[in-house]
């Protein structure tokens, strides 16, 4: 039987390798293959990343900005609180340190009220201590509590102010009108300034009226304080009386008069009695002359009666009584005659 042989296995040859292109694509000019779109990695998608952070930053900004305004309104509130603060400093300053001008140029007064000067309020006691407690802002308008020393005690103030253009301006003054009570026509002066008639401000202080001596008067008046609350009034009074050596020529003339009176017939002062010229009065006081009204007390006894005598001085150009004229005993008329022993000047 013939051997069979099985035929030798035969290996596969191998598999060709694809194929190379035989041009190649220029990098900047390929259309990308479908090997390369299949390929090529995926892009990032960061949009949301993004979206986050904006929103985490826009939460911040919302939280920051409403206390970044209320930093700004502070600031600007704590700036307007001090421009009025300094406006009521400078007035109590001016007020303190003898400036009533300036302190009026700052807070005008009522229309036509007059005001004292400078030398006025230097010459008085003034106030201390000035101090500015609390300001108070609503808009443009504003209130100024202030406090300040006048002769040991304390005084408070309330002061209203408004904004004008922009710049604070106090409304509220602290002079008031001071009541003069002038008898026998006095003319009152304060630190050489005569005191009008129809009144005048002052600012707070402790003020003395001048002593005013003439040949045959002199002005006096008791000091008065001003304590700048204008709901409250201050009256200060003057009166004129006869500088001394003169009031006794005149008593003593008076008394020449009614020895003289008790010798005549119509006398009314009866004969014998006992004779006083207890006071001399300035009922008027002119540019020319003085008007007086003396008494005449008389005692018999157990009785005693009044009687008034008129008496003018007429004055020179110096001021001194050229002439005396007297009326009669117990009349009020105008003297006409004159006295019976003129004083000397």
């Amino acid at each position: 039987m013939p051997e069979f042989e099985m035929p030798a296995e035969v290996s596969a040859p191998p598999r060709p390798e694809p194929a190379q292109p035989a041009t190649e694509r220029p990098a900047h000019t390929a259309e990308p293959g479908a090997s390369d779109r299949l390929e090529a990695p995926r892009p990032v998608r960061a949009g949301w990343r993004r979206l986050i952070a904006a929103g985490v930053i826009g939460a911040l900004l919302g939280a920051a900005l409403p206390g970044a305004l209320q930093l700004v309104e502070r600031r600007a509130a704590a700036a307007d609180t001090e421009s009025l603060r300094t406006v009521a400093a400078d007035y109590l300053a001016a007020i303190a340190e003898g400036r009533a001008a300036e302190a009026t140029a700052m807070v005008p007064l009522p229309q036509r009220a007059e005001t004292a000067t400078d030398a006025v309020l230097q010459s008085a006691d003034r106030i201390e201590d000035a101090a500015v407690r609390l300001v108070h802002i609503d808009g443009d308008a504003g209130l100024v509590e202030v406090a300040f020393t006048l002769l040991g005690e304390e005084h408070a103030r309330s002061l209203s102010a408004e904004r004008v253009f922009g710049e604070w301006r106090l409304t509220t003054p602290l002079a008031e009108p001071l009541d003069i009570g002038m008898f026998s026509n006095a003319v009152a002066a304060i630190g050489g300034f005569e005191l009008p008639r129809g009144g005048v401000h002052l600012y707070p202080a402790r003020y003395s009226f001048d002593r005013q001596t003439g040949p045959v008067v002199q002005v006096r008046g008791e000091p008065f304080v001003v304590d700048g609350d204008p709901a409250s009034q201050t009256m200060a009074y003057v009166e004129a009386v006869l500088v001394p050596d003169v009031a006794a020529a005149v008593n003593t003339m008076v008394a020449e008069l009614a020895e003289v009176c008790q010798r005549a017939l119509d006398c009314p002062v009866p004969a014998g009695a006992d004779v006083r010229t207890p006071n001399v009065y300035i009922s008027n006081v002119g540019e020319r002359s003085i008007d007086l009204m003396a008494q005449v007390a008389t005692s018999t006894g157990q009785s005693e009666q009044w009687f008034d005598v008129m008496v003018r001085a007429e004055l020179g150009d110096t001021g001194a009584a050229q002439q005396w004229l007297c009326s009669s005993i117990g009349s009020f008329s105008t003297p006409t005659e004159p006295c019976p022993a003129p004083p000397t000047d």
